[in-house]
């Protein structure tokens, strides 16, 4: 399986937000971006977590 490559940036957080109408400042989207990435910083390493014995229960929704 492939990691993903979290690549968060103002611009991103400006597109996400655009889709639901929210409307922030270029501000606000850098420090929520800023935010976004501390907080998936390492969850790519999600991956190395051998799963292969065990049924998944949760699945999470990845851009590749």
């Amino acid at each position: 399986m492939n990691r993903p490559r979290l690549n968060v940036t103002p611009e991103r957080v400006a597109a996400y937000a655009e889709m639901f109408g929210i409307e922030v400042s270029m501000d606000e989207f850098a420090a929520i971006s800023n935010q976004l990435r501390g907080v998936l910083g390492d969850i790519d390493q999600l991956w190395d977590i051998d799963v292969s014995g065990h049924e998944m229960s949760v699945i999470f929704p990845v851009d590749r």
